[in-house]
């Protein structure tokens, strides 16, 4: 590892929407659905950019946030290259919050600032990212961070979990397990691995995607109304992994589970239009009892790279269509705060 990159100052794009009256999203979903003609809020509209700074990295890369979550009054976004756990901290507001990370963006930003002081950098509105824990990868004994792809909250404690499927070579071939695995957090920050190779493989089955065919997921929520797990997958094939046409395995799929993680009941969302768009993040839209969710979408062709979100209901109608993000960043979490 090259120290002196280790202190090298990384950052990353957060966006805020606004509560600035009912527009957008919730006209749609007004004119859709009575379950939200109460909804007291504005969805991704107004957005206002803020920057997130923190010192780790990982041979050059760190803070490509994954995820958002709000646990114990504080705001956690986990790190997919370093495993690193961190605690946004910063000026408190109800805001609606975003988050998206680009390497490549992210790393001309950071050889343009390096050596330039903080209150010389183009944001007045930074904020810091304080780590709070280090999560390994698998069983907890790895030397490597864990490629945290989601989190959320469950009785009183953080879940984290990867892409929950193996990690295959060019060929096909596993080479490891270790994405399986996922942590249980407490809120004084103890760690607890748990394996769940068989909850996922369970899940496979149920949905029709056994091996050799796989689930990605990246896009996971916890519900305390429903009690009720939410998983909707990045990708599914009921093939062999292969790195190109992996690219195009996206899914209308939401599979539910009760808290055993026993059985598993798939609901399609509308119809698959566009299966190189994969679902990166969900969060359940306020005041509908978990019955609403909105979504975003993240589509990566080659290196090219763009982001859509969209609003769906638990049976699986869709009331909003995919809707084009800012440019070219890729958005990966979503959390009403």
């Amino acid at each position: 590892m090259d120290m002196a990159s280790y202190h090298q100052e990384r950052k990353v794009n957060f966006e805020c929407g606004q509560e600035n009256g009912k527009r957008g999203v919730d006209k749609r979903l007004r004119q859709e659905s009575h379950i939200v003609r109460q909804m007291p809020y504005t969805l991704l509209t107004n957005l206002k950019k803020f920057w997130v700074f923190s010192g780790f990295n990982h041979k050059g890369r760190g803070m490509e946030l994954s995820d958002l979550s709000e646990f114990n009054g504080h705001l956690l976004a986990p790190d997919d290259k370093t495993g690193m756990l961190y605690e946004i901290k910063g000026e408190k507001s109800k805001v609606n919050g975003l988050v998206h990370s680009d390497a490549s963006k992210a790393l001309h930003v950071v050889r343009s600032a390096v050596n330039r002081k903080f209150t010389e950098l183009p944001s007045p509105r930074g904020k810091r990212a304080i780590p709070w824990v280090f999560l390994n990868s698998g069983p907890g004994n790895t030397t490597e961070g864990m490629k945290i792809e989601w989190l959320t909250v469950k009785d009183g404690k953080v879940y984290a979990g990867g892409h929950g499927c193996e990690l295959w070579n060019k060929t096909g071939h596993v080479i490891s397990e270790n994405q399986m695995w996922i942590k249980v957090i407490s809120k004084g920050g103890q760690v607890r691995s748990k394996n769940w190779r068989n909850v996922y493989r369970r899940m496979r089955k149920a949905a029709g995607y056994g091996t050799p065919g796989y689930l990605k997921h990246e896009a996971v929520q916890w519900s305390p109304i429903q009690r009720m797990w939410y998983f909707l997958p990045r990708r599914a094939s009921t093939t062999r992994f292969n790195a190109k046409e992996d690219e195009r395995k996206g899914a209308n799929l939401l599979i539910l589970a009760k808290s055993n993680l026993k059985q598993f009941f798939v609901v399609r969302i509308g119809k698959l239009e566009h299966p190189e768009r994969g679902f990166s993040a969900l969060d359940f839209i306020p005041n509908t009892d978990d019955k609403l969710m909105i979504a975003l979408k993240t589509e990566e062709m080659g290196r090219a790279t763009k982001s859509y979100f969209t609003v769906f209901s638990l049976n699986g109608t869709v009331l909003l269509p995919d809707q084009k993000l800012d440019d070219h960043y890729k958005f990966e979490g979503i959390c009403f705060v």
